[in-house]
């Protein structure tokens, strides 16, 4: 059966019975039920004990077994309160330096968190300080089919909010696994980092579990429950934003997809990714989900964690799986998302697709639009000079223009600054005259924009043939991308033109004769490789040959 929520939150049923169960699409969003499957799992584990284990439930074991030489310990009931029940008190473990035998024979601090657990009261502490970056915990219960829940945190105080004091890892009391072995990376040599293990009392093991704990350099060996992010805040994947709630097909098409069971991910395994993604719209509320198949039946995660940062990784907000809406983007924003979950108890997963969207109608952003330039060109006039003319459709921040010159279009020199309209949604034009310089031969003028905090915005370039006093033709843009425009003077209008391109080694790659009616002519260079070219135009308006020099880039 694939289940779902419809925007006005409410349930659907569709009946998949044609469909095999591990293709069923389910939302993240609706899978809070394996939090109640623990009674139900308990209940379970307590009829496959034997009833010798029952009978030593109220034993407290500390005995060696011979043949492994490493404490055994049975199900017990909880008798005085442990010495490293509280944060403050935490057993210091040397890395390395083999097993603890532990017990969570403890108290729940007053405003202690539970992190990723949803239940659990008996809560025991212990302290390491890495040697290394990276680091193994392995935790194996040793006291029955009981389970406990775990987590590891940088903080240096008593963690009192599952949002703000977010463990760098955490696994569920919920089915398990009976052994935890955490992968624990990017750490400070040096550092103090505590573990917190937790159990719900009432269960197969009474109000009290025990197990052996470890801290290693060196994978213990076994599955890791919590393997490394698939990503981080410092290098996200790309973010999957609808500005509507999508249908389950448009994310699995066009979303970026991690498979979990190809990449070793099981039952009870800790998937942890980050995407950034720019806002798009304005609305009240925006919400993040993911969409995992498996064969799940009542759901498909355990727990899940999230924290949004801004794109220079500052934590904004954080949330679980109850809360996974929030409000208040800014529009054209950049922001990156980190997704934290556990996979519930389940035989098979296959892949997952995080995505984010807005789950009512929003309003589009009005973000001000760059500074957009129709036209840059330039012309001669006898006597004058060189006039410059450019138009913009739009601009924003904008303070002023900066033209420059150079004679051989690498070295230039400014010789103007003209104050710009600095923001304006409607068209601008602009002129400039470079009076008195009439010199014979190909000049360059580039055009920048100046931002009114100083940087520079767009730079265009076009080059302008200087004939004596005659104003024959010039061509633009250059560089050229595509296509470039040869513009012709009036003196250059209805007469047979004749144009060769030739390349760096000076063999011909383009020529064309043709009768220039109006003043603009394109050519289409979008085959030509990047690189210098040379362009020769013969036209009885001139008693040379006309030479440019171009850049396709």
């Amino acid at each position: 059966m694939k289940i779902f929520m419809n925007t006005k939150g409410d349930l659907k049923s569709i009946n998949f019975s044609k469909i095999k169960l591990k293709r069923i699409f389910l939302p993240i969003f609706l899978i809070v039920g394996i939090l109640n499957s623990y009674s139900q799992t308990n209940i379970r584990n307590a009829q496959a004990l034997t009833e010798n284990e029952l009978k030593q439930s109220y034993i407290i074991s500390n005995s060696v077994d011979p043949e492994t030489n490493s404490p055994t310990q049975k199900i017990m009931a909880c008798a005085g309160t442990a010495a490293y029940d509280n944060f403050a008190a935490a057993q210091n473990l040397i890395v390395n330096a083999g097993f603890f035998a532990g017990t969570t024979c403890g108290t729940f601090q007053g405003g202690e968190t539970a992190a990723c657990n949803t239940a659990g009261d008996p809560t025991v502490w212990f302290q390491f300080t890495a040697t290394s970056t990276t680091h193994y915990v392995q935790i194996v219960h040793t006291g029955g089919s009981c389970f406990f829940g775990s987590a590891v945190y940088a903080t240096a105080a008593l963690p009192t909010t599952a949002c703000a004091d977010k463990p760098i890892n955490c696994q569920s009391s919920s089915s398990g696994p009976l052994t935890q072995i955490y992968q624990l990376t990017n750490l400070t040599v040096g550092a103090v980092y505590h573990i917190q293990i937790i159990y719900p009392s009432g269960g197969p093991c009474g109000s009290n579990a025990t197990f052996n704990i470890q801290v290693t350099t060196a994978n213990p060996g076994g599955f890791i429950t919590n393997p490394q992010y698939e990503s981080t805040c410092a290098a996200p994947d790309p973010g999957c934003w609808f500005n509507s709630p999508p249908a389950v097909g448009t994310v699995t098409s066009t979303c970026a997809s991690y498979p979990l069971a190809a990449n070793g991910y099981s039952a009870n395994a800790v998937f942890s990714v980050a995407q950034q993604f720019t806002s798009s719209a304005s609305w009240s509320n925006f919400s993040w989900q993911a969409i995992i198949t498996s064969n799940c039946g009542g759901g498909n995660v355990v727990w899940l964690n999230w924290t949004l940062y801004n794109c220079s990784c500052g934590i904004l907000t954080c949330g679980d799986i109850n809360t996974l809406t929030g409000n208040g983007l800014t529009c054209s924003t950049c922001y990156i998302l980190l997704y934290q979950f556990e996979l519930a108890n389940c035989s098979s997963f296959v892949t997952v697709w995080p995505y984010q969207n807005v789950p009512a109608s929003p309003v589009p952003c009005t973000p001000p639009l760059p500074i957009e330039l129709i036209y840059f060109i330039g012309k001669t006039n006898s006597g004058s000079g060189t006039i410059l003319d450019w138009e913009t459709i739009s601009e924003t921040h904008t303070k002023n223009f900066s033209i420059t010159r150079s004679a051989d279009g690498i070295n230039f020199s400014e010789i103007a600054t003209l104050p710009a309209a600095g923001n304006s949604s409607s068209s601008k034009k602009y002129s400039y005259t470079d009076k008195g310089f009439n010199m014979h031969g190909t000049f360059y003028y580039k055009l920048n924009e100046i931002k009114q905090d100083g940087t520079a915005g767009f730079s265009k370039l076009i080059a302008i043939t200087l004939e004596g006093n005659k104003d024959l033709t010039h061509f633009v843009p250059n560089p050229a991308s595509s296509n470039f425009d040869i513009v012709f003077g009036k003196d250059a209008l209805n007469q047979e033109t004749y144009l060769v391109i030739f390349n760096a080694l000076g063999q011909i790659v383009k020529e064309e004769k043709f009768i220039p009616e109006t003043v603009l002519k394109n050519i289409n260079i979008e085959e030509f490789n990047k690189g210098i070219y040379f362009i020769n135009i013969s036209t009885p308006a001139s008693s040379e040959i006309i030479k440019y020099k171009l850049v396709k880039e």
